[in-house]
């Protein structure tokens, strides 16, 4: 595999366009999916690419052990902003040192700025990151997960009606993306949406954002976050009903159910409490 950063950089030493390089040889498309993606066009052209640039093969190769370590210290930061663990994950982020593709760069830049925001509260330089991301354009989860997060941002400032607008918009990218691929954060942005029409009291749209995320959830059979989303299912029905009844305590007794596994204190303390206080409405036929 080539390293299209390698190939831009060797290009901008000898202050050549990509115009400047493609000429007789290939198109400036070509060059731009070799610099930005790593998309390799046909032997016959690379070779006249390198031979440009004075560059041998070896120069350009993606060391494929590189590749692997750094894709498996991103996945363990990852893990460890899923567990909420920031010390560990800005910890491994800080081990890697340089990167061999645009997706590890805008992987890492998004783990970076969530790391960042959490552990410093600095929200403002996590706008500007955020931001760095969606402008790339790129159509994929992580450019979700910053839409996402500056919902997030936004409504920690009560700024509400900017935070709405990336909440619709992370709801129009989630519709064009495979989900499938990414179970954990597709079910972390539900989760946030979610959280966000109930604090602004559209219960309906709440309600609807919450059976996505079931439903997503029940087809791929994971269970990332469900203590959370069914505890808002419960008190959001309760809320729209003007009360407790037996289809909010069901979802209820399914809270309780996944904050014992995840050990989510708050969630089972407080869903302990609303299902002491109805048992006459618990049922279990």
């Amino acid at each position: 595999m080539i390293d299209g950063e390698k190939i831009k950089q060797a290009r901008k030493r000898k202050k050549m366009s990509q115009k400047d390089l493609a000429e007789g040889i290939t198109t400036q498309a070509t060059i731009s999916l070799l610099e930005r993606n790593n998309i390799e066009p046909s032997g016959t052209v690379l070779g006249l690419i390198l031979n440009k640039l004075d560059l041998q093969l070896d120069d350009v190769l993606i060391n494929a052990d590189t590749n692997v370590n750094i894709s498996n210290k991103l996945r363990q930061a990852e893990i460890c902003c899923m567990k909420y663990e920031y010390q560990d994950a800005k910890q491994l982020l800080n081990e890697i040192k340089d990167f061999v593709t645009e997706d590890f760069k805008t992987r890492y830049l998004f783990l970076e700025t969530n790391t960042k925001m959490w552990l410093d509260s600095d929200f403002d330089s996590a706008v500007f990151g955020y931001n760095i991301i969606i402008q790339q354009n790129k159509n994929d989860i992580y450019t979700a997960l910053a839409m996402c997060e500056l919902g997030v941002v936004y409504a920690k400032k009560d700024m509400n009606d900017n935070a709405l607008y990336y909440f619709r918009k992370v709801e129009e990218l989630l519709s064009e993306l495979s989900l499938e691929r990414t179970p954990f954060w597709s079910l972390f942005i539900y989760d946030n949406i979610s959280k966000f029409y109930s604090n602004i009291l559209d219960h309906n749209k709440c309600l609807s954002i919450l059976k996505n995320a079931e439903n997503f959830a029940q087809k791929l059979n994971v269970v990332f976050f469900l203590d959370q989303i069914y505890f808002l299912f419960a008190t959001t029905i309760r809320d729209v009903n003007g009360g407790w009844n037996e289809e909010a305590i069901h979802y209820l007794l399914q809270s309780y159910v996944f904050a014992e596994y995840f050990n989510n204190r708050t969630v089972l303390t407080k869903s302990s409490q609303y299902l002491e206080e109805n048992v006459q409405l618990i049922h279990f036929d």
